[in-house]
């Protein structure tokens, strides 16, 4: 609503700079004698008008993916929470370390830091597998979601969570497996992150990485409105291998 008003008001003045730019100028000059200063008017209309449309017709462009159906955040802390709430109506009966694995803390508008909770059931593998998956998925999908120019992710692990049900010999908290290598920080720049989608995976655009043609507002077990991941963005995240070459990419050394 907000941006069909905005370009709503960008037509009508561009409607207006057409009628006192290139059709009757002289309505609003009446001077005969400023020739030069009307010509100079009349070509900054003209420039004005073309830049307006120009930028109509990209902003159009880069909105076809962004239908009722399309979630799309006002900003990369609103997107980020979301990510963890799949809002399966059990999920109220769940401790927020299940119902929310990731501890999410704000530094700034586009900084954030990340704690990934694990249980201390979870072995060496899972923890790789889930935690290269996850940091994909909350980069890319912030960028595909958002239209933040950058982002930085600190990101932790703690696989110390017992789960409620789970009754144990406390010395088992003292031979689980070294997380030290997930603590790190990501930085990425919108730009950098595309063109690095475009030379890997030939994709050129963020909108390629969801799909509009299968919606998860059709799912009986879930009430998630919007569009699922396309299948270019799983083979991304759901391959390890992949999934740290992105991540080592935009890893800050």
């Amino acid at each position: 609503m907000y941006a069909a008003t905005v370009f709503g008001l960008l037509f009508l003045l561009v409607d207006m700079l057409i009628f006192i730019g290139i059709i009757k100028l002289d309505i609003v000059f009446k001077i005969k004698k400023m020739n030069c200063k009307q010509l100079i008017i009349r070509v900054s209309c003209k420039v004005l008008c073309l830049v307006l449309l120009s930028s109509c017709s990209i902003d159009t462009s880069n909105q076809h993916n962004r239908n009722s159906d399309f979630k799309f955040y006002q900003t990369a802390e609103e997107c980020i929470r979301d990510i963890d709430n799949y809002n399966y109506p059990e999920n109220d009966k769940l401790p927020d370390e299940i119902k929310y694995p990731t501890y999410v803390e704000v530094i700034s508008p586009n900084e954030f830091k990340l704690m990934r909770l694990y249980s201390i059931r979870a072995d060496s593998y899972s923890i790789n597998i889930t935690f290269s998956a996850n940091t994909v998925y909350y980069l890319l999908y912030t960028f595909a979601h958002t239209n933040i120019t950058e982002l930085t992710l600190h990101l932790d692990v703690n696989n110390r969570m017992i789960p409620p049900y789970l009754e144990i010999d406390p010395t088992a908290l003292d031979n689980l497996p070294d997380t030290n290598v997930y603590k790190m920080t990501l930085h990425a720049k919108r730009k950098d992150v595309l063109a690095y989608l475009r030379k890997h995976y030939q994709i050129n655009s963020f909108d390629e990485l969801t799909d509009e043609s299968d919606k998860l507002s059709n799912d009986p077990t879930s009430s998630t409105t919007g569009t699922k991941p396309s299948d270019k963005f799983v083979k991304i995240y759901s391959d390890s291998g992949k999934a740290w070459e992105l991540i080592n990419t935009f890893k800050v050394k």
